[in-house]
Order: C-alpha cells, then sequence, then structure tokens
C-alpha cells in the first residue's frame, strides 16, 4: 500500500454538526484492481472497527464539473500550471481582489492573530515521480491563524471543496477546515481534521475535503485553520483546491 496514510477522524451522535468525510487521491492504469483499506490498527478490538457509511468515487483530474485550481504567487516567479487546473495568482485574488472561475468569483484573505497579508512561495522541483508535482511545487498561505477563500456566485445546492496542501520545506501538522455558508458570519459547518504533507519526494500529498450548501445569494467561506500550531514558522497554507458543482451523488469527495 504506497499511498497513505491519510488519517481521518470519525464522527459520531444522533445529531452531529458534520458527518466526518475524508479523500484520497490515487492513479489506476485502467487494468489493474484498486483496493482502499480503512484501517483501525492502532484501536482496540473487537470494540471498536474500521467502519464505512458510504462514499464517493470522483475522476479528480478530469471530471468537467470539478473546477481545479492551481494557486501560485507571482511575485515569487512563474511556476508549471499542473495540467488539468486552471492557474490564479495569488496577486489576483487577494486583500480585495477577485478573480473569475467557471463556478464562482474567488477571493483569498487571511484573519485571525497574525494579520490580513497573504503571502507565497515557490519550493523548487520536486523529485521526480512525485504527485502532482506541478501543483504543489508552490503554495499560497496567510500571515494570520486563518487562510480564507471566499467563493461569490455560486448556484444553490451541495458542493465539496478538496484543498491540496503540502510543503516540501515545513511540515504544518495537522490542521482544520471549515466552512461558512452565510458569507462569514458564522462558521457552522466543521472542523474536518486534515494533514500536510511535507519533503520532496512525498508518497502521497496532503489532501482534505468538507461539503457545504450555497443557497446562491450569500457567499461561502471556506477555512484553513491552524489555531493550535505556533506561528509564525507555521502557517495555513494551501497549493490548490477542487471545487465540485452540484450532482445527483453522495457529494462524498
Amino acid at each position: 500500500f504506497p499511498i497513505g496514510p491519510v488519517s481521518f477522524t470519525h464522527s459520531t451522535g444522533s445529531n452531529p454538526p458534520m458527518v466526518a468525510t475524508q479523500a484520497v487521491a490515487f492513479e489506476t492504469d485502467g487494468l489493474s484492481p484498486v483496493l482502499i483499506r480503512i484501517s483501525n490498527s492502532d484501536l482496540p478490538s473487537p470494540a471498536v472497527r474500521p467502519i464505512l457509511n458510504g462514499f464517493d468515487v470522483g475522476r479528480f483530474a478530469t471530471q468537467s464539473e470539478i473546477t481545479r485550481v492551481d494557486l501560485f504567487d507571482s511575485s515569487k516567479g512563474f511556476t508549471p500550471t499542473q495540467q488539468g487546473f486552471v492557474a490564479v495568482d495569488l496577486l489576483d485574488a487577494n486583500n480585495g481582489s477577485n478573480v473569475d472561475l467557471a463556478v464562482a468569483r474567488l477571493s483569498i484573505t487571511s484573519s485571525g492573530v497574525g494579520g490580513p497579508a497573504t503571502d507565497g512561495r515557490d519550493r523548487g522541483p520536486l523529485d521526480p515521480g512525485a504527485p502532482w508535482s506541478d501543483l504543489v511545487q508552490d503554495l499560497v498561505f496567510g500571515l494570520g491563524e486563518n487562510l480564507d477563500l471566499t467563493f461569490e456566485g455560486l448556484a444553490p445546492g451541495s458542493y465539496v471543496f478538496t484543498g491540496v496542501f503540502h510543503d516540501a520545506n515545513v511540515d504544518h501538522g495537522t490542521a482544520e477546515l471549515w466552512a461558512s455558508e452565510d458569507g462569514g458570519t458564522t462558521f457552522s459547518v466543521g472542523p474536518v481534521p486534515y494533514t500536510h504533507s511535507t519533503g520532496p519526494a512525498p508518497v502521497n500529498v496532503g489532501f482534505g475535503s468538507i461539503v457545504f450548501e450555497a443557497n446562491g445569494v450569500d457567499p461561502v467561506v471556506v477555512r484553513m485553520a491552524n489555531p493550535d500550531l505556533p506561528m509564525p514558522a507555521v502557517r495555513p497554507i494551501l497549493n490548490g483546491f477542487a471545487i465540485r458543482l452540484p450532482e445527483p451523488s453522495l457529494g462524498l469527495g
């Protein structure tokens, strides 16, 4: 099993504010079967078992109903764009500016302790064969404890946001995804924990997904939060993301 581990947290209770979801990316050659394993090897059995309520499988890099964005900061240079992704310059999307995507208008800001500014880094090429190498070569981050992506003009429906979180130089540990469905007034969806990947030759890059509803009127804000991690060395970072349009499916990833 060369891909993983990808850590995730279960939800529980009769009325959970957010049902736990987790995404994992893999490659297929069209011939060999793919096996996905959910493992609780460190937990006590038989009381605790690996469980699954349902799943959704999507072709992350080719489905026409997915908008894919590769973020970069042109002030740090121009880097290759991941095939199948749209390049978005942080300087065009930050602090009051916005970018028109196929699905919505995007703006990127920072909030919380540390201030509102945003920045980016180009870490240089990864080792040959590293997954998503063009996508994760560069990253954007907030100087505050939160990195906020605001989507304006989303059509009504359920969406899945999947972020990519990798830094070749710094281990950013575990963080949380939140979503506000009322333009940033309240963040009622989340937290959904996710883990960053690090190093020049990752076996699997860090992913995290969150499901939210758009009402067609209010902007939706997706937040990456690192409130428990040391500042300023560790920041909320993002290499890029995919956002899936509403569709009649489980909508889990």
